[in-house]
């Protein structure tokens, strides 16, 4: 497997976990690393592990799962560093989002989620 496909599996299986609502599962693709960040759409920036993870846990018990699709993800890796840019769909919103990870012995585990409401064309 390359760095590429490494990165795009490790990705899709972020988005298969807000599908299925699997706070678990998003517990193990985001970093241990006290210095990440999340930013929900509409929502301020979320930063530290805890405050990232609680955001998560809030997510899945008040909404459950979400009904999101990702699409054109393309994935540019410097190194042990690498970011995924793709569009979303959650119900009739477009969104475009970008992902940020680091490769932690070996792994490749998120550090940074970000996604916005793509502008009216």
């Amino acid at each position: 497997m390359t760095d590429k496909t490494d990165v795009l599996e490790i990705n899709a299986a972020f988005y298969c976990a807000m599908r299925e609502g699997d706070y678990f599962r998003m517990q193990e693709i985001w970093s241990d690393r006290q210095d990440i960040s999340c930013t929900h759409p509409s929502g301020p920036p979320i930063f530290g592990r805890r405050e990232v993870m609680e955001s998560w846990w809030q997510i899945f018990a008040f909404s459950g799962a979400v009904s999101v699709e990702e699409d054109e993800c393309e994935a540019v890796i410097t190194g042990n560093t690498a970011l995924v840019l793709c569009r979303e769909k959650v119900g009739r919103s477009s969104m475009m989002a970008s992902n940020a990870f680091q490769r932690e012995s070996g792994v490749w585990r998120m550090i940074n989620h970000q996604a916005t409401q793509m502008p009216d064309a």
